[in-house]
């Protein structure tokens, strides 16, 4: 219960922060599947281009549906739509895209881009439900010693719009045990990142978690910052944010606890594609109690997935939350490792 009541907070304040930090584009019509895109094998599709993001340019096509193509197979590219194009430099360009030379991109009065600098774009008439994607993942494992089981299940989905990414992550892991009590750890997280100039950008957070295995009932925490991305390729991006955070938290049989909390955070994500993509992912965020400067919280988390055929995978995740003043009694830390089989989309 205490935790339901937590993840609505989260959910009404990402509601205000989204309406603060993302400004939605209007959503107009779709230009249709009028654009061309040359592939280096000579190859030319026609279809209707939807976005770019790590690496794969989205498109709509008549006989074969939503597909992907990798950025790097892509000599030419030709469209009457608009788009906000960003470069991994951080320069960002609008209008519509032509490719007059192999290799090379034209947008609006910017000409000669080299594509492999394209590190993504999505049309000006993009709304919130044009630009979706996600992933499902689960997992189950048993021990007949103890009658242990213990059941996995993480999602994602990510919205990206002109300048704005949005995405709304739920991590669940649940472990029951002959005669023991049923541990339960959920996280659910809404981030919010709105781009600025020269690879800067604003983020805010909202997150609802608790850990039945360090005495957590709920944590919820609302914040915001300043953050840069220190990388940005089709194939590494790295970004570092810093800024303030207010937290709510209640363990068992203690007091519920208010405060502010400096954060600083950074995240890596490292992926392939050539058939069988493989995805490498770690990120970090630490919290400063700014009254006892003595208490530091972190929650790191990695990944490495890999997909078995078309939109599913295989992936390995681990977790670590460490708190270094938790109540007595209670654990500094819980680690843990879980595999599982998912679905994009």
């Amino acid at each position: 219960m205490a935790f339901r009541r937590a993840a609505a907070g989260v959910v009404r304040a990402a509601g205000c922060m989204l309406a603060i930090v993302a400004i939605p584009a209007p959503a107009l019509a779709q230009h249709g599947k009028v654009d061309k895109i040359e592939l280096n094998n000579g190859d030319i599709l026609t279809g209707e281009v939807q976005k770019l993001a790590r690496g794969k340019l989205t498109v709509k096509t008549d006989g074969l549906g939503t597909i992907s193509i990798e950025w790097d197979k892509i000599v030419r590219l030709t469209s009457p739509a608009r788009y906000e194009v960003e470069m991994s430099s951080g320069l960002r360009y609008l209008g519509a895209i032509a490719s007059t030379s192999a290799g090379q991109m034209d947008v609006g009065d910017m000409k000669a881009l080299p594509l492999k600098e394209v590190v993504r774009f999505v049309p000006l008439d993009a709304n919130f439900w044009r630009g979706l994607d996600g992933s499902i993942s689960a997992g189950l494992s048993f021990t007949q010693a103890n009658q242990r089981t213990q059941w996995t299940f993480d999602s994602y989905v990510t919205s990206r719009s002109p300048s704005v990414v949005t995405q709304i992550s739920f991590d669940s892991l649940v472990t029951t045990e002959e005669s023991a009590d049923t541990e339960n750890r959920q996280t659910l997280t809404v981030q919010v990142q709105r781009s600025l100039k020269n690879r800067w950008f604003v983020a805010a957070v909202g997150q609802a978690s608790k850990n039945d295995e360090l005495g957590l009932d709920y944590r919820s925490v609302t914040g915001g910052g300043l953050g840069r991305w220190l990388v940005q390729s089709n194939h590494t991006l790295l970004s570092v944010v810093g800024g303030i955070a207010y937290t709510r938290e209640r363990y068992t049989d203690q007091p519920g606890e208010n405060r502010a909390e400096a954060l600083g955070g950074i995240h890596w994500d490292w992926f392939t594609f050539s058939g069988h993509e493989l995805d490498l992912a770690w990120g970090g965020v630490a919290f400063l109690d700014l009254q006892r400067a003595e208490r530091v919280r972190a929650e790191l988390n990695g990944s490495v997935s890999h997909t078995i055929v078309k939109d599913f995978k295989w992936s390995v995740s681990m977790f670590e939350s460490f708190d270094s003043a938790p109540p007595p009694d209670q654990k500094k830390n819980d680690f843990g490792v879980t595999f599982s089989i998912g679905w994009s989309f």
